[in-house]
């Protein structure tokens, strides 16, 4: 049986992050950039045909926009390609490279499950400690990213024998217990409570499509009058547009803001379970 070289404690399980993906997040970080990006190079364009002027900093902005769209894109994946896990019988380990985190199991509070889109024997295992009261209030969490069967896994860390239907998101919640396991009730949310959160989002939401349109309304109003003097050529007109396009949607990309706060809370599944 291998052994632990920091705690010198029986190794349980060791694994790896195998789903390199790039969370939600980064995803609209790098698009948000990338659109920053190519709005400014096109004014830059322009301004620099059109009115012979120096854009240097404005093509400095845009490829500094496009270093961060490519690092929020990237970034992750390259950080994820080296992540280490490792269950004894003590404590949980996530290393990467030389650094290292570490939780003792016996004081996990909770864990959460993230299924992974399209790969659904593959998650983040998402481990809590919870200290609720008294001076050191706070919440620690350890996170597995892209492990294989994390249920599995929090069964292991458990101290329990993975039971077979476990590994797979494709199975119904009352398919998935431990040994020994039974549901005592299910349901789900039958309404989407109005948060502080989700009303800061939905008046958000709407300040930004006021702004949208206004900005519409102005863009074509200035637009239709420069093209009227046909003072730009076709290639810089193309440009031109194509930038009051493009910051048209960037900003419409905050449009939704209401509705994405609303999947939040979106019926799902919810079960109080047993073990008989």
């Amino acid at each position: 049986m291998a052994i632990d070289s920091l705690f010198g404690e029986r190794i349980v399980w060791q694994g790896h992050c195998r789903a390199l993906t790039v969370p939600f997040a980064n995803k609209v970080a790098s698009a948000v950039a990338a659109v920053v990006s190519a709005i400014t190079l096109c004014n830059a364009v322009v301004l620099a045909r059109a009115l012979h002027v120096h854009v240097d900093g404005m093509v400095a902005f845009a490829g500094w926009c496009a270093t961060l769209a490519l690092g929020a894109w990237r970034l992750p994946i390259w950080w994820r390609s080296r992540l280490e896990y490792t269950v004894t019988n003590q404590h949980v380990i996530w290393t990467r490279g030389p650094l290292r985190r570490t939780i003792e199991i016996r004081q996990i509070s909770y864990a959460l499950f993230r299924w992974t889109a399209g790969a659904p024997c593959i998650g983040d295992l998402v481990i809590v400690r919870a200290v609720p009261t008294g001076a050191l209030r706070r919440t620690l969490s350890l996170t597995l990213d892209g492990i294989e069967a994390p249920d599995k896994v929090w069964a292991l860390i458990r101290g329990l024998e993975p039971g077979e239907p476990l590994g797979t998101s494709a199975r119904p919640l009352a398919q998935r217990l431990d040994v020994g396991e039974r549901v005592l009730w299910s349901g789900a949310p039958l309404a989407s409570p109005w948060t502080q959160r989700r009303v800061a989002a939905a008046v958000l939401s709407a300040l930004v499509a006021v702004s949208f349109l206004r900005s519409v309304a102005s863009s074509i109003h200035w637009l239709g009058r420069i093209l009227r003097q046909h003072a730009l050529s076709s290639s810089l007109v193309a440009l031109f547009v194509a930038g009051i396009a493009l910051g048209c949607f960037c900003l419409s990309l905050f449009l939704p803001g209401s509705a994405m706060s609303r999947c939040f809370f979106h019926p799902a599944s919810l079960a109080i379970r047993d073990i008989s």
